[in-house]
């Protein structure tokens, strides 16, 4: 079992390090700042019971803010619009294992399950959800650097509606830095995180 101990020491021998003002894991009881090179920012703030919720902003008035409430920083919870008074979900997810059994997330997993979304319309919609990581590297955000485990969600309900996330996973601050996403009807995206704070954009 690779512990986030050894995980650390890779960057340690690279020569490379985490500069000084570089947010901590201690940082997210406030909350840290991602800007993406897609004029947008996540808002990453821990919960209790190693809960991330995000928020997502867009510069462009047309897309509407956004928020997931994730285990481990990785596994949706809920998903909940954000308005001007107050945050409203939109849907919850259940998986058809005990997400205890696959963390913490490691390099080199790969798992399957069936997830359930139910929507606040009380309709509902599975899904077969593949998760899979890779080999630990780093990822440099701006100024700083930190160890990271690219990892994948694969999404299947049929061939049409196929989609797949792809994030930097960073197992000294316990959230995920979206990279790419891709379905079956769209050319697939990619996200470049531009900088990390603790001060908002």
């Amino acid at each position: 079992m690779l512990q986030r101990s050894v995980l650390t020491a890779i960057l340690a021998m690279s020569g490379m390090s985490v500069l000084a003002d570089c947010p901590t894991a201690a940082d997210l009881r406030q909350g840290v700042y991602v800007v993406y090179d897609d004029d947008s920012y996540t808002f990453y703030q821990a919960a209790k019971g190693g809960v991330i919720v995000e928020r997502t902003v867009f510069d462009d008035p047309d897309e509407g803010p956004y928020g997931l409430t994730l285990r481990a920083g990785l596994f949706e919870m809920n998903y909940f619009e954000i308005t001007e008074s107050d945050d409203r979900i939109e849907s919850r997810t259940t998986y058809g294992m005990d997400l205890n059994e696959v963390l913490p997330v490691e390099p080199n997993q790969s798992w399957k399950t069936q997830i359930t979304y139910r929507y606040s319309d009380d309709t509902e919609n599975r899904e077969t959800y593949t998760f899979s990581s890779a080999d630990a590297g780093q990822l440099t955000i701006g100024d700083c650097t930190y160890v990271s485990i690219p990892v994948r969600h694969l999404h299947f309900e049929k061939l049409s509606e196929t989609r797949m996330l792809s994030q930097d996973y960073l197992p000294d601050l316990g959230i995920a830095i979206y990279s790419g996403y891709v379905d079956w009807e769209t050319e697939a995206e990619i996200y470049v995180p531009l900088s990390i704070s603790t001060d908002k954009p």
